[in-house]
């Protein structure tokens, strides 16, 4: 469950944690021209291991969050973990030491991936004020 301390295996639903990403980019941190990332999880539950992975594309002040391949050039791939993703996107566990640590990987231009945690608002100064994971209407 969401809003408990403790998650399950069953918990990490990398579709509804990027969805939530994907509603709280901080823009003022964005370059100014369309970025895409590609997430690839590790260690999801059976219902999802059959996608390719997910697609984030940031572009002016719009987000998508794709399941089939938008047909873009990707900027950066993001390879994680889901457990250590979602304790990222959670605050629980810092963005610097879960690469340290393996916990997720980032390739792409140096000056891109210095900025993914500022754009997912997981770096610890753009920590929104409000609720992390919004339950959809």
């Amino acid at each position: 469950m969401w809003g408990t301390s403790n998650l399950e295996p069953e918990d990490l639903d990398p579709g509804f944690v990027m969805w939530s990403v994907r509603r709280r980019i901080d823009w003022t941190a964005t370059p100014g021209h369309r970025v895409v990332l590609h997430f690839s999880f590790r260690g999801m539950p059976a219902r999802y291991r059959s996608r390719g992975g997910l697609w984030l594309v940031l572009d002016r002040g719009e987000t998508d969050l794709c399941l089939k391949d938008p047909g873009h050039q990707v900027d950066l791939e993001v390879r994680a973990d889901v457990g250590c993703f979602v304790q990222c996107w959670l605050h629980r566990l810092d963005w610097a030491e879960a690469l340290r640590a393996g916990g997720i990987a980032v390739e792409g231009p140096p000056a891109l991936i210095r900025e993914v945690p500022k754009w997912l608002r997981i770096d610890p100064a753009h920590r929104p004020s409000g609720p992390i994971i919004r339950v959809p209407d």
